[in-house]
């Protein structure tokens, strides 16, 4: 992540009062040097100050409005963690409705890239997403087939989602076809649209796109990669009698 956007975030984290003393020196020392930050900072200053100022001369009506912002900044909030899985890293975020992302972006920093890009707030917070964690290793270790945390469809379209939601009933262990997921959701016709959504299934493996496949018992497409969908079968047992070459 560049440092503009990390001294923005700092800047909202200030605002809910969660920034943390490195952070808040890293802003200064940014701010210095930048002037575009300085500018920006000077504005969330203020905005800072008028908080604190209204909030003791306005009354309940100001709190509320102040409650409010917080409350929309706090939805907006992704908490990072990361996992070894066979094929290496995955990065997972989670918002206060349940898993967003699950990805495997080759760095850190494209991970909390692509979550602002989407209109989140990433921050690294491991601890907070240690459920999460706790479920992906032990998938990877062989000792879970299905997973109980909730999950935030937030960045799908209802279509999407229904394609999503169909995915998530197939059984560990077993596999469906990109047909038989578009006749499941009343759209038999739609099978291109149907591997279309599932590229961009924002919480792979939790909602297990990599047990689909086409329907000439092919393997079909992955957008984490092949060999990536090839080990998630392998954990869970998944043969198939034809492969892509």
């Amino acid at each position: 992540m560049d440092k503009c956007g990390r001294f923005e975030r700092v800047q909202i984290m200030k605002l809910l009062g969660e920034a943390s003393a490195k952070d808040q020196q890293f802003a200064r020392h940014h701010a210095e040097v930048c002037v575009e930050c300085q500018r920006s900072g000077a504005r969330d200053q203020w905005l800072d100050a008028a908080f604190e100022l209204d909030a003791k001369k306005a009354g309940a009506g100001f709190s509320s409005a102040h409650r409010g912002l917080m409350g929309a900044l706090r939805d907006k909030r992704a908490n990072c963690g990361q996992v070894e899985g066979p094929f290496g890293t995955v990065f997972l975020a989670a918002t206060e409705q349940g898993l967003c992302r699950v990805s495997f972006k080759r760095t850190e920093e494209d991970f909390l890239e692509e979550l602002e890009e989407r209109g989140l707030l990433p921050e690294r917070a491991p601890n907070k997403v240690a459920r999460e964690m706790r479920e992906l290793d032990a998938y990877f270790e062989g000792r879970r087939k299905s997973f109980k945390v909730p999950v935030d469809l937030r960045l799908v379209t209802p279509f999407q989602r229904r394609v999503l939601e169909a995915t998530a009933s197939i059984p560990f262990g077993d596999v469906a076809s990109y047909s038989e997921i578009a006749e499941q959701i009343g759209q038999p016709k739609a099978r291109r649209a149907v591997g279309g959504a599932l590229g961009k299934n924002p919480v792979a493996i939790v909602v297990p796109c990599h047990r689909v496949i086409a329907a000439n018992g092919q393997i079909g497409g992955y957008t984490g990669g092949l060999d990536i969908k090839r080990e998630l079968m392998r954990i869970e047992g998944i043969r198939l009698e034809k492969e892509d070459s």
